[in-house]
């Protein structure tokens, strides 16, 4: 198994950049995502992201992340940050400010040899963040208590 990059381009893009993917590929033809997500992530947080080409035919990646470094959650206009971003993050800012700060501290390089899904932050954000830039009428009945937002750092892709 070949480990990539080799030490030497890994200290010239890290001069360059905060985040370097390191990456090595596997052959796995014979085990399914799920079964793959499985064997790789147990009972741990993680995630299996499938990719589709228009809505309607399998296309040629499969995404298993697991060990988020950091996540931030937001409900109800709090910001709660669980684990290690990297950056310290002010609860008091928000949801929106947190992630353009995020986005701002960590940069990439861009590498042909990689899928379009190397690392980064992965999560969702929900309708009622917009309230942090938008003042809208009264929230309805929070009946489900899902959070607003949750985004983690991605460890381990």
């Amino acid at each position: 198994m070949r480990i990539c990059p080799d030490f030497d381009e890994f200290a010239a893009l890290a001069a360059d950049h905060t985040v370097v993917p390191v990456w090595a590929e596997v052959l796995a033809d014979l085990t399914t995502p799920v079964a793959a997500f499985a064997r790789v992530v147990g009972d741990d947080e993680g995630f299996l992201l499938e990719s589709v080409d228009n809505g309607d035919r399998w296309s040629r990646w499969s995404f298993i992340g697991r060990r988020p470094q950091g996540t931030l959650v937001s409900k109800d206009g709090r910001l709660q940050v669980i684990g290690d971003l990297g950056i310290d993050i002010d609860p008091e800012e928000g949801m929106l400010t947190a992630l353009e700060r995020l986005l701002a501290h960590y940069r990439s390089p861009e590498l042909d040899d990689l899928p379009p899904l190397h690392g980064g932050l992965i999560g969702y954000l929900g309708y009622d963040v917009v309230r942090e830039v938008e003042h809208l009428p009264d929230m309805p009945t929070d009946d489900l208590g899902h959070p607003d937002a949750v985004i983690s750092m991605i460890g381990e892709l």
